[in-house]
């Protein structure tokens, strides 16, 4: 306990740090994490809205909710993979937990994540949606995806260290990702094979999640929620462990 509490603190600091510097880097400040995930709706919705014609009921807060969920996650594992390698020089004057940096990245994407998530429930009403008591489940979504970021961002992060090419190989996979995971369609209208075998994506599951409760007023099914936070478990337990296995090993590798 005595070792999770001062790197929670570290976490949470060095997030916050990061949010306001972020926030006076650029002009437009805390508007631009609006911005950003509104400009992704405006060239997805114009690409499959009107070229390809989605015949996707609500479909402006249906490819919404895939955009912002997306985004989340793959920016975090995107920016955990190098974060050990930028930090290298920290590493070197003092000790610290390499996990320090995945983590906090992971905290500050799911807080960029919280202003599309107010867009998108502000957009439902517009859609003539009602909020209803499946809108509570809304958080244990949101615990899902933080693990999966977390689990494979520290996974990652362990990893680039050794093989820096590796975070170019995980960006061109990732955007393969994005079209297995459902953002722009439903994966149970795929064809049986396929749609079973990318059923298993946890990153569709969560976005079938956010969903189900937001645009059908259902519950998700419980096998998703397990096999989400089974995922995400895996995929930290791994990544701590080496980046703990090889925490001394990253402030000399280059």
């Amino acid at each position: 306990m005595s070792m999770v509490s001062p790197l929670a603190d570290l976490v949470l600091y060095r997030s916050l740090s990061e949010l306001r510097a972020e926030a006076k880097r650029s002009y437009a400040g805390l508007v631009w994490w609006i911005i950003r995930p509104l400009l992704s709706l405006a060239v997805y919705g114009l690409v499959f809205g009107v070229v390809f014609k989605s015949r996707e009921t609500h479909f402006v807060v249906f490819l919404f909710s895939g955009i912002i969920a997306w985004e989340w996650f793959s920016n975090a594992v995107l920016r955990s993979a190098n974060s050990i390698i930028a930090n290298r020089p920290l590493m070197q004057l003092v000790r610290v937990d390499p996990a320090l940096f995945p983590l906090s990245i992971c905290l500050v994407d799911a807080v960029k994540f919280l202003f599309g998530l107010d867009i998108l429930l502000l957009l439902l009403p517009c859609q003539g949606i009602v909020p209803g008591w499946t809108w509570t489940l809304i958080p244990l979504i949101m615990l899902g995806e933080l693990l999966l970021c977390a689990g494979f961002g520290t996974f990652f992060a362990a990893l680039v260290p050794f093989c820096p090419d590796l975070a170019l190989v995980l960006q061109t996979v990732l955007q393969l990702l994005m079209f297995l995971s459902g953002v722009f369609y439903r994966v149970e209208t795929l064809p049986a094979i396929m749609g079973k075998v990318l059923a298993y994506n946890p990153m569709a599951m969560v976005i079938s999640q956010f969903r189900t409760i937001l645009l059908d007023g259902g519950v998700p099914p419980l096998f998703t929620f397990a096999c989400v936070w089974s995922w995400g478990s895996v995929a930290f337990v791994a990544g701590c462990y080496l980046l703990r296995r090889f925490r001394g090993v990253y402030p000399k590798r280059w």
